[in-house]
């Protein structure tokens, strides 16, 4: 079976292809969490916001090609005019600036109201889960609503890439091969999967790129109907559920891997879109006209990635009962490194990781000083996590196992619950 191509004007060549069918591991269906009426208020404003924004592209295609034909008239073409109307639509289409026109002020008017009440929902989530006491869901939805202040919507999603592909060849199953998307993303980019489900079972994985050579397994459920439809926005420092995906997303999950993928667990699923769109810096209209916060909603944002600056300290309890000082040494862009001490007196260890959403995934772990008597060891295979929570709190959890010396595959572990500042 020879791979579709595609090519779109925002992404180097695509190519769609099935893989061969290698061992899978099984997963278990993620949990539905049907009483989550936060989430499913967030996920009806998302779809609203998308079908707005999908009609006022409509629009703007339609204004732009009102002038192209106007200027094209048999016996009357207006070169100047015809220039413009092109450069216009490759402004629109590719960097998403606005037409001139009394039409495209409609439509950014239209966009305007989307987007604030768009911002009014995320506001309305991150209070209902403050006020739950579910401070990782009130982060994820802060993250997402300062992600979506910063992106520029107005872009064209590219084209269906699996349009041209017969049911047959976009019939995912348990047993069978996996689809791959290979292409060259940016470093930000939005995609959008629609399925559904060919019978009573079946949920969507969905591998996304994070780059670094990392993809991140991510599951979609099918809803009462059978119909999946996921939307995620990546970006460097994170990735937003905006539809069809849990929060917060682990991106401590990710794996070694490249490309898009697609495959099936528990049950066929039949794919009917995958599209793509680059994330353009810039800002919806609500945020770039200024206008004023939805009243109902002012809740204080914050960017728990601020929280990470070197010097802090803490003291805190670790599991073996010892209390300990941890101090953030160094941050350089997405890297942190901590220090702290070890369970035998004068060791000295350093944990890092990178930072992504408010949290430290670790991903390395070494003594730096080794207590008296005791030889050099590494530690392999470290991992973990680290928090700064938004009352100043630490949480450090983090583990390895030695090798080397005389502590030759040992465990190397850290648990600190909420150690205070100071």
């Amino acid at each position: 079976m020879s791979p579709i191509k595609k090519t779109l004007s925002v992404f180097a060549a695509i190519s769609i292809s099935f893989g061969a069918i290698a061992p899978r591991a099984a997963l278990a269906q993620p949990e539905r969490k049907t009483n989550d009426t936060v989430a499913a208020a967030l996920a009806s404003a998302h779809k609203t916001y998308e079908s707005a924004m999908q009609g006022v592209r409509a629009d703007i295609d339609r204004a732009v090609k009102k002038k192209l034909d106007a200027a094209t008239k048999p016996g009357a073409v207006d070169n100047e005019a015809l220039d413009a109307a092109r450069a216009e639509k490759l402004a629109f289409e590719a960097e998403g600036k606005w037409p001139e026109g009394t039409d495209s002020e409609r439509a950014r008017g239209r966009a305007a109201a989307a987007a604030q009440a768009l911002l009014g929902a995320y506001g309305r989530a991150v209070a209902a889960y403050t006020k739950e006491g579910n401070e990782p869901l009130a982060q994820a939805i802060i993250q997402e609503r300062k992600a979506f202040e910063n992106r520029c919507d107005l872009t064209p999603w590219g084209p269906n890439l699996v349009k041209d592909k017969p049911d047959a060849e976009r019939t995912l199953s348990s047993e069978g091969p996996e689809l791959t998307v290979e292409a060259t993303l940016p470093e930000g980019y939005r995609v959008e999967v629609t399925a559904k489900r060919n019978g009573d079972a079946g949920w969507l994985i969905v591998g996304v790129p994070l780059g670094h050579g990392e993809r991140l397994p991510v599951s979609s459920l099918a809803d009462k109907d059978g119909i999946i439809h996921l939307l995620l926005s990546v970006r460097t420092d994170g990735i937003s559920a905006d539809l069809g995906a849990a929060r917060p997303v682990e991106l401590s999950k990710a794996v070694a891997g490249k490309g898009l993928t697609l495959r099936s667990q528990d049950g066929p699923i039949l794919i009917e879109s995958i599209r793509l769109k680059p994330i353009l810096t810039g800002g919806p209209e609500a945020v770039a006209a200024k206008q004023k916060p939805d009243p109902k909603s002012k809740p204080k944002l914050d960017d728990p990635n601020d929280r990470y600056v070197a010097g802090k300290t803490w003291r805190g309890r670790n599991k073996d009962g010892g209390m300990s000082t941890i101090k953030l040494t160094s941050r350089n862009g997405d890297r942190v490194e901590f220090e702290l001490p070890g369970s035998f007196a004068g060791s000295l260890w350093r944990i890092g990781g990178r930072l992504r959403g408010g949290v430290v995934a670790v991903d390395d772990m070494d003594r730096i000083r080794n207590p008296a008597g005791h030889p050099a060891v590494k530690v392999t295979g470290p991992g973990g996590s680290i928090r700064i929570n938004s009352n100043g709190t630490l949480d450090l959890h983090a583990s390895g196992r030695l090798s080397g010396g005389d502590r030759q595959n040992l465990p190397a572990e850290f648990d600190f619950n909420h150690a205070e500042p100071g």
